[in-house]
């Protein structure tokens, strides 16, 4: 097994809590966790010391042929744990050669479209309604825009 195989073939990192801190700032601190290994909801360890955030959201870290993912999960505990257990049974399976892994997209390019709507989907779930209402009344205009075609001969940056 090469080191890249093994990279790849690891369990997924440790969950995570973003939530605001006590100074304005944003960061993915350590949840917290109950005796019987469950998530205590919405508290968070920042400077040793559990507080509560109700902002907060677990965010799940991860390699996937390669690359660091971070996927929100959402506000719910449980439903953050059991998307944990999903991704280390899907990274293992793979590892132990049961399933295939996922293809790798090869071209490297994202249509605009595409990227609005996985921006979009990442926003609902780590975003107020309201901030996703705005998000997408501004950017669905702007993709509409510039996927227009431009007139022959006119010039590049218009």
């Amino acid at each position: 097994m090469t080191f890249e195989e093994f990279r790849d073939a690891r369990t997924c990192g440790p969950l995570k809590t973003r939530g605001r801190l006590s100074n304005g700032s944003r960061a993915c601190v350590d949840p917290v966790y109950s005796s019987n290994g469950k998530l205590t909801p919405l508290y968070a360890v920042v400077n040793g010391t559990p507080e509560h955030h109700p902002e907060g959201i677990y965010n799940l870290r991860y390699v996937k042929a390669g690359k660091r993912l971070w996927d929100a999960v959402g506000a719910d505990p449980q439903l953050a744990l059991t998307a944990k257990l999903r991704v280390e049974h899907k990274l293992q399976a793979v590892s132990l050669g049961l399933t295939e892994p996922d293809p790798v997209k090869t071209s490297g390019k994202t249509s605009l479209a595409d990227a609005v709507k996985q921006y979009l989907r990442d926003i609902s779930k780590a975003k107020s309604k309201r901030t996703l209402y705005a998000y997408t009344r501004t950017l669905k205009p702007m993709l509409r825009i510039r996927t227009r075609r431009k007139p022959p001969g006119s010039m590049p940056w218009r």
